[in-house]
Protein backbone atom coordinates (compact mmCIF):
# COMPACT_ATOMS: atom_id res chain seq x y z
CA UNK A 1 0.00 0.00 0.00
CA UNK A 2 1.04 3.23 -1.09
CA UNK A 3 0.44 6.35 0.70
CA UNK A 4 0.79 8.62 -2.79
CA UNK A 5 -0.38 6.49 -4.99
CA UNK A 6 -3.62 5.48 -2.32
CA UNK A 7 -4.60 8.42 -1.57
CA UNK A 8 -4.47 10.29 -4.89
CA UNK A 9 -5.79 13.78 -5.37
CA UNK A 10 -8.11 15.80 -3.38
CA UNK A 11 -11.93 15.30 -4.54
CA UNK A 12 -14.81 17.43 -3.66
CA UNK A 13 -18.49 15.83 -2.77
CA UNK A 14 -19.20 16.52 -6.88
CA UNK A 15 -16.27 14.04 -7.65
CA UNK A 16 -17.36 11.17 -4.94
CA UNK A 17 -19.34 8.29 -6.13
CA UNK A 18 -23.02 8.29 -5.71
CA UNK A 19 -22.77 6.48 -2.77
CA UNK A 20 -20.69 8.10 -0.90
CA UNK A 21 -22.79 11.50 -1.56
CA UNK A 22 -25.26 11.09 1.16
CA UNK A 23 -24.01 10.37 4.34
CA UNK A 24 -25.66 7.58 6.51
CA UNK A 25 -26.76 8.77 10.27
CA UNK A 26 -26.22 6.03 12.96
CA UNK A 27 -28.40 3.00 13.58
CA UNK A 28 -30.19 4.73 16.67
CA UNK A 29 -30.20 7.87 14.96
CA UNK A 30 -29.05 9.34 18.02
CA UNK A 31 -25.57 11.41 16.46
CA UNK A 32 -27.39 11.99 13.67
CA UNK A 33 -30.61 12.39 12.64
CA UNK A 34 -31.10 11.54 8.70
CA UNK A 35 -28.94 11.77 6.30
CA UNK A 36 -27.48 14.19 4.69
CA UNK A 37 -25.88 15.31 1.14
CA UNK A 38 -22.10 15.55 1.79
CA UNK A 39 -21.52 18.60 -0.50
CA UNK A 40 -24.68 20.56 1.50
CA UNK A 41 -23.30 19.95 4.76
CA UNK A 42 -19.53 21.52 3.72
CA UNK A 43 -21.22 24.33 2.05
CA UNK A 44 -23.12 24.61 5.78
CA UNK A 45 -19.84 24.99 7.13
CA UNK A 46 -17.74 26.86 4.56
CA UNK A 47 -20.64 29.81 5.49
CA UNK A 48 -20.92 29.21 8.85
CA UNK A 49 -17.23 29.62 9.25
CA UNK A 50 -16.42 32.79 7.23
CA UNK A 51 -19.95 34.48 9.03
CA UNK A 52 -18.61 33.76 12.53
CA UNK A 53 -14.86 35.02 11.92
CA UNK A 54 -16.63 37.96 10.17
CA UNK A 55 -13.90 40.01 8.46
CA UNK A 56 -11.17 38.66 10.51
CA UNK A 57 -8.44 36.18 8.27
CA UNK A 58 -5.84 35.66 10.48
CA UNK A 59 -2.79 33.22 10.21
CA UNK A 60 -4.68 29.39 10.77
CA UNK A 61 -2.65 26.46 12.60
CA UNK A 62 -4.74 23.70 11.62
CA UNK A 63 -4.19 20.63 13.51
CA UNK A 64 -5.46 17.84 12.30
CA UNK A 65 -6.14 13.76 12.91
CA UNK A 66 -8.65 11.22 13.66
CA UNK A 67 -9.64 11.27 17.50
CA UNK A 68 -7.29 9.92 20.61
CA UNK A 69 -4.17 10.99 18.91
CA UNK A 70 -2.95 13.63 21.69
CA UNK A 71 -4.21 16.53 19.74
CA UNK A 72 -5.99 18.23 23.07
CA UNK A 73 -2.40 18.15 24.86
CA UNK A 74 -1.02 19.73 22.10
CA UNK A 75 -3.86 22.36 21.78
CA UNK A 76 -2.87 23.27 25.68
CA UNK A 77 0.89 24.00 24.93
CA UNK A 78 -0.38 26.49 21.88
CA UNK A 79 -2.81 27.93 24.60
CA UNK A 80 -0.07 28.23 26.76
CA UNK A 81 1.91 30.22 24.35
CA UNK A 82 -0.65 32.45 24.19
CA UNK A 83 -1.61 31.48 20.91
CA UNK A 84 -5.70 31.05 21.27
CA UNK A 85 -6.76 27.41 20.84
CA UNK A 86 -9.58 26.50 19.12
CA UNK A 87 -11.51 22.92 20.69
CA UNK A 88 -12.81 21.34 17.24
CA UNK A 89 -15.56 24.75 16.13
CA UNK A 90 -15.51 22.88 13.05
CA UNK A 91 -16.57 19.69 14.10
CA UNK A 92 -18.87 21.50 16.63
CA UNK A 93 -21.17 23.07 13.76
CA UNK A 94 -21.11 20.03 11.97
CA UNK A 95 -22.76 18.40 15.23
CA UNK A 96 -25.02 20.63 15.73
CA UNK A 97 -26.54 20.51 12.21
CA UNK A 98 -26.58 16.76 12.14
CA UNK A 99 -29.34 16.76 15.13
CA UNK A 100 -31.32 19.32 13.82
CA UNK A 101 -29.90 21.87 16.26
CA UNK A 102 -28.62 25.66 15.62
CA UNK A 103 -25.30 26.06 17.04
CA UNK A 104 -25.11 28.32 20.01
CA UNK A 105 -23.43 31.91 18.60
CA UNK A 106 -19.47 30.73 18.50
CA UNK A 107 -17.57 34.02 17.73
CA UNK A 108 -14.21 33.57 16.11
CA UNK A 109 -13.33 36.92 15.09
CA UNK A 110 -10.38 36.92 17.27
CA UNK A 111 -8.18 40.09 17.46
CA UNK A 112 -4.90 37.32 17.26
CA UNK A 113 -2.54 37.70 13.81
CA UNK A 114 -2.43 33.72 14.91
CA UNK A 115 -5.01 30.76 15.99
CA UNK A 116 -4.40 27.26 16.82
CA UNK A 117 -7.37 25.35 15.77
CA UNK A 118 -7.46 21.58 16.66
CA UNK A 119 -10.43 19.34 14.63
CA UNK A 120 -10.52 15.79 14.60
CA UNK A 121 -11.71 12.62 12.99
CA UNK A 122 -14.38 10.65 14.19
CA UNK A 123 -15.93 8.78 15.97
CA UNK A 124 -19.44 8.84 15.86
CA UNK A 125 -20.33 8.46 12.19
CA UNK A 126 -19.40 8.80 8.88
CA UNK A 127 -19.81 12.85 8.57
CA UNK A 128 -17.70 13.39 11.68
CA UNK A 129 -14.98 11.15 10.30
CA UNK A 130 -14.99 12.42 6.26
CA UNK A 131 -15.24 15.99 6.73
CA UNK A 132 -12.33 18.65 5.66
CA UNK A 133 -11.50 21.12 7.76
CA UNK A 134 -8.40 22.52 5.19
CA UNK A 135 -10.91 22.58 2.75
CA UNK A 136 -13.96 24.84 4.78
CA UNK A 137 -10.96 27.17 5.46
CA UNK A 138 -10.07 27.54 1.78
CA UNK A 139 -13.65 27.85 0.83
CA UNK A 140 -14.24 30.38 3.55
CA UNK A 141 -11.71 32.13 1.98
CA UNK A 142 -8.69 31.97 3.88
CA UNK A 143 -5.77 32.03 1.55
CA UNK A 144 -3.07 29.11 1.19
CA UNK A 145 -0.40 30.82 1.91
CA UNK A 146 -2.50 31.91 5.41
CA UNK A 147 -2.89 28.42 6.62
CA UNK A 148 -0.69 25.83 8.51
CA UNK A 149 -1.54 22.03 8.27
CA UNK A 150 -0.39 19.75 11.23
CA UNK A 151 -0.94 16.43 10.39
CA UNK A 152 -1.13 14.45 13.89
CA UNK A 153 -1.05 10.76 14.01
CA UNK A 154 -0.26 7.58 16.53
CA UNK A 155 0.26 4.10 15.67
CA UNK A 156 -2.94 2.71 14.61
CA UNK A 157 -2.84 -0.47 17.18
CA UNK A 158 -2.84 1.47 20.06
CA UNK A 159 -5.32 4.07 18.53
CA UNK A 160 -8.06 1.55 17.74
CA UNK A 161 -7.80 0.13 21.36
CA UNK A 162 -8.24 4.02 23.13
CA UNK A 163 -11.65 4.51 20.53
CA UNK A 164 -12.75 0.94 21.97
CA UNK A 165 -11.85 1.81 25.70
CA UNK A 166 -13.82 5.55 25.17
CA UNK A 167 -16.47 4.43 23.03
CA UNK A 168 -17.27 0.61 23.30
CA UNK A 169 -20.38 1.47 25.38
CA UNK A 170 -21.55 4.03 22.63
CA UNK A 171 -20.82 2.77 19.50
CA UNK A 172 -21.71 -0.49 18.05
CA UNK A 173 -18.95 -2.91 18.18
CA UNK A 174 -19.40 -3.65 14.65
CA UNK A 175 -19.54 -0.04 13.13
CA UNK A 176 -16.34 0.91 15.06
CA UNK A 177 -13.56 -0.01 13.20
CA UNK A 178 -15.17 1.31 9.76
CA UNK A 179 -15.26 4.78 11.52
CA UNK A 180 -11.82 4.14 12.80
CA UNK A 181 -10.62 3.55 9.22
CA UNK A 182 -12.23 6.18 7.77
CA UNK A 183 -11.08 8.66 9.90
CA UNK A 184 -7.90 7.21 9.25
CA UNK A 185 -7.42 7.64 5.95
CA UNK A 186 -9.21 11.23 5.68
CA UNK A 187 -6.00 12.22 7.17
CA UNK A 188 -4.57 11.52 3.69
CA UNK A 189 -7.11 12.94 2.66
CA UNK A 190 -6.12 16.43 4.07
CA UNK A 191 -2.46 15.75 3.16
CA UNK A 192 -3.67 15.63 -0.79
CA UNK A 193 -5.55 18.83 -0.43
CA UNK A 194 -3.09 20.57 1.37
CA UNK A 195 -0.29 19.40 -1.80
CA UNK A 196 -2.87 20.65 -4.39
CA UNK A 197 -3.15 23.93 -2.90
CA UNK A 198 0.28 24.42 -1.58
CA UNK A 199 -0.72 24.54 2.08
CA UNK A 200 2.28 24.06 4.07
CA UNK A 201 2.68 20.63 6.14
CA UNK A 202 4.24 19.63 9.49
CA UNK A 203 3.88 16.67 11.00
CA UNK A 204 3.45 15.20 14.82
CA UNK A 205 3.35 12.21 16.12
CA UNK A 206 1.84 11.13 19.71
CA UNK A 207 4.90 8.94 20.36
CA UNK A 208 6.79 12.24 19.96
CA UNK A 209 5.28 13.51 23.47
CA UNK A 210 7.47 11.21 24.97
CA UNK A 211 10.71 13.59 24.39
CA UNK A 212 8.78 17.05 24.38
CA UNK A 213 11.40 19.20 25.30
CA UNK A 214 12.68 18.12 21.69
CA UNK A 215 9.85 17.83 19.95
CA UNK A 216 7.48 21.01 21.12
CA UNK A 217 10.99 23.48 20.01
CA UNK A 218 11.02 21.37 16.94
CA UNK A 219 7.58 21.94 15.90
CA UNK A 220 6.87 25.46 16.92
CA UNK A 221 10.42 26.39 14.96
CA UNK A 222 8.70 24.12 11.94
CA UNK A 223 6.37 27.13 12.02
CA UNK A 224 8.03 29.74 12.15
CA UNK A 225 6.64 30.39 16.11
CA UNK A 226 10.07 29.69 18.21
CA UNK A 227 9.91 33.11 19.95
CA UNK A 228 6.79 31.64 20.86
CA UNK A 229 8.31 28.51 22.79
CA UNK A 230 9.28 28.74 26.12
CA UNK A 231 9.59 26.02 28.74
CA UNK A 232 7.45 27.25 31.25
CA UNK A 233 4.29 26.57 28.53
CA UNK A 234 5.09 22.51 28.75
CA UNK A 235 3.97 22.60 32.65
CA UNK A 236 2.72 23.86 35.64
CA UNK A 237 -1.07 23.58 34.23
CA UNK A 238 -4.16 24.21 36.34
CA UNK A 239 -7.15 22.02 36.71
CA UNK A 240 -10.00 24.50 34.97
CA UNK A 241 -12.40 22.25 37.78
CA UNK A 242 -14.68 20.51 35.02
CA UNK A 243 -14.52 16.67 34.85
CA UNK A 244 -15.61 16.42 31.70
CA UNK A 245 -12.82 19.33 30.59
CA UNK A 246 -9.57 18.24 32.36
CA UNK A 247 -6.76 20.12 32.45
CA UNK A 248 -7.60 22.33 29.54
CA UNK A 249 -7.96 26.15 30.63
CA UNK A 250 -5.82 27.28 27.74
CA UNK A 251 -8.34 25.56 25.26
CA UNK A 252 -11.56 27.43 23.93
CA UNK A 253 -14.46 24.84 24.09
CA UNK A 254 -17.56 25.33 22.30
CA UNK A 255 -20.88 23.83 23.34
CA UNK A 256 -21.53 20.50 22.48
CA UNK A 257 -25.40 18.70 21.15
CA UNK A 258 -26.06 16.57 24.56
CA UNK A 259 -25.41 12.98 23.20
CA UNK A 260 -21.94 13.98 22.26
CA UNK A 261 -21.32 15.85 25.77
CA UNK A 262 -19.73 13.05 28.11
CA UNK A 263 -17.15 12.99 31.10
CA UNK A 264 -13.95 11.58 30.78
CA UNK A 265 -12.51 11.70 27.72
CA UNK A 266 -10.14 14.07 28.90
CA UNK A 267 -7.42 13.35 31.44
CA UNK A 268 -6.46 15.55 34.26
CA UNK A 269 -2.76 16.76 33.22
CA UNK A 270 -0.50 19.23 35.18
CA UNK A 271 2.01 19.25 32.37
CA UNK A 272 2.59 18.14 28.78
CA UNK A 273 3.45 14.35 28.71
CA UNK A 274 3.19 11.29 26.84
CA UNK A 275 0.29 9.41 28.22
CA UNK A 276 -0.15 5.47 26.89
CA UNK A 277 -2.71 4.39 29.34
CA UNK A 278 -5.58 4.63 27.16
CA UNK A 279 -4.85 2.64 24.66
CA UNK A 280 -6.49 -0.55 26.59
CA UNK A 281 -8.21 -3.11 24.81
CA UNK A 282 -10.44 -4.49 27.04
CA UNK A 283 -12.69 -6.84 25.23
CA UNK A 284 -12.23 -6.05 22.12
CA UNK A 285 -11.67 -8.79 19.64
CA UNK A 286 -10.20 -8.26 15.91
CA UNK A 287 -10.82 -10.62 13.08
CA UNK A 288 -8.11 -11.80 11.00
CA UNK A 289 -9.82 -9.28 8.35
CA UNK A 290 -9.95 -6.67 11.14
CA UNK A 291 -6.41 -7.18 11.79
CA UNK A 292 -5.73 -6.97 8.30
CA UNK A 293 -7.10 -3.62 8.04
CA UNK A 294 -5.09 -2.84 10.91
CA UNK A 295 -1.53 -3.56 9.46
CA UNK A 296 -2.93 -1.86 6.07
CA UNK A 297 -3.42 1.50 8.57
CA UNK A 298 0.18 0.40 9.88
CA UNK A 299 1.59 0.92 6.70
CA UNK A 300 0.25 3.73 5.91
CA UNK A 301 1.70 5.36 8.86
CA UNK A 302 4.63 4.34 8.72
CA UNK A 303 4.64 5.36 5.29
CA UNK A 304 3.79 9.43 6.69
CA UNK A 305 6.76 8.61 9.30
CA UNK A 306 8.63 8.58 6.48
CA UNK A 307 7.59 11.56 5.03
CA UNK A 308 8.17 13.92 7.75
CA UNK A 309 11.14 12.29 8.52
CA UNK A 310 12.32 13.24 4.48
CA UNK A 311 10.73 17.08 5.35
CA UNK A 312 13.00 16.95 8.15
CA UNK A 313 16.15 16.56 6.65
CA UNK A 314 15.57 18.97 3.88
CA UNK A 315 14.94 15.96 1.16
CA UNK A 316 11.24 16.83 -0.52
CA UNK A 317 9.18 13.54 0.12
CA UNK A 318 6.55 14.24 -2.97
CA UNK A 319 7.39 12.22 -6.19
CA UNK A 320 9.29 14.05 -9.44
Amino acid sequence: MLLDEDVGPSSTADDLPASMRFLPPDKDRRFQRSRVEARALHRHLVDEVGRRFGAARPRIILCCGKCRVGSTPLANVFGHAEIPALYQPMKTLLRHRLVGEVCPEMNLSLDQPVVFIKETFGPYVAAECTFSPLQVLLDAGFRSEDIQVILMERRPEATIKSWWHCWEKRIKSEDLLELFSSASCNVYQIAATAAQHGVDVEYYFHEESKNPNLAIPRLFESLGLLDRFDTSILGNWRPNGSRRLGTNAAVRFFKQPLDYDIEGIHLELDEYRFVEQRSEGGGMVLSDDDAAVIEDLSQLYEQLRHRADLKRRGTSPLKP
